[in-house]
């Protein structure tokens, strides 16, 4: 029985290591945006709540299909546009002199993720009423059982910032057209979903060197900070939700 249990978690590292990778990668590519947007990754493939889910049930939580997403094609003018944008934005946080808004689109963003070979078309994302939502049909090849099979999933996500520290939480998910347990929602919302960000260097030292994050009118809005200090302490561990949800409460109080 021990050795199985021991088989059991030894197929589980490839998946750990196989999500955090995407996700590493996906950090790396303009900061932080993309740890908004690969939280289902998180669950699938780097997170025990995902795989603890999908372990012994592929069939009913993944398809022999995948979703057909829509993909984002930028023009090279569009894109050119959107580059210099973000490239501005980043070296005016790091000068820290002046305050800088990068504002980005549904569209921005989905047209970043389908410049990824490794995420085009299996990520999708629209942004209302402060949220965001974001659809996935990702391969579970990694998982044992899961070859030539499809996780597909819609999840709705809150996001902010504490302190330069990234916070997202789940707030409802389905699969397979399936709504997942509320017992599991409600796990799922009292832990942020991005802590590997914090130990990601460059994507870390942009996100502490912002201000605040605001979703507004479909967009994403980071501001950035004005001569303050920056910490570079990578060791600093990031909050829980409900840590910071109760400073944002507090914050909030007259």
């Amino acid at each position: 029985m021990n050795q199985q249990n021991e088989s059991s978690a030894n197929r589980s590292e490839p998946a750990t290591a196989v999500g955090r990778k995407k996700l590493a990668a996906s950090c790396v590519l303009y900061g932080c945006l993309f740890s908004l947007l690969l939280v289902v990754l998180l669950l699938l493939g780097g997170s025990y709540y995902g795989y603890r889910l999908l372990q012994g049930q592929l069939n009913r939580y993944t398809s022999e299909t995948p979703s057909d997403l829509p993909t984002i094609e930028y023009t090279p003018e569009q894109w050119t546009i959107l580059k210099a944008k973000i490239d501005l934005f980043k070296k005016t946080a790091e000068q820290a002199e002046t305050a800088a808004d990068l504002v980005l689109t549904a569209d921005d963003i989905n047209a970043l993720l389908a410049k990824d070979k490794d995420m085009r078309g299996t990520i999708h994302i629209t942004i209302h009423d402060g949220q965001v939502f974001g659809d996935v049909s990702i391969p579970t090849d990694f998982l044992p059982g899961g070859i030539g099979r499809y996780f597909n999933a819609s999840g709705t996500f809150d996001v902010s910032l504490v302190d330069g520290l990234l916070v997202v939480t789940l707030d409802s998910a389905t699969v397979q057209g399936e709504t997942l347990p509320s017992n599991f929602i409600a796990e799922m919302h009292e832990n942020n979903l991005t802590p590997d960000t914090y130990h990601q260097g460059e994507t870390a030292d942009l996100l502490r060197r912002l201000e605040n994050l605001t979703i507004a009118d479909g967009k994403i809005i980071l501001t950035s900070r004005v001569d303050e200090a920056v910490s570079t302490d990578f060791d600093k561990s990031p909050p829980d939700a409900a840590e910071s949800r109760h400073e944002l409460e507090n914050a909030a109080t007259p």
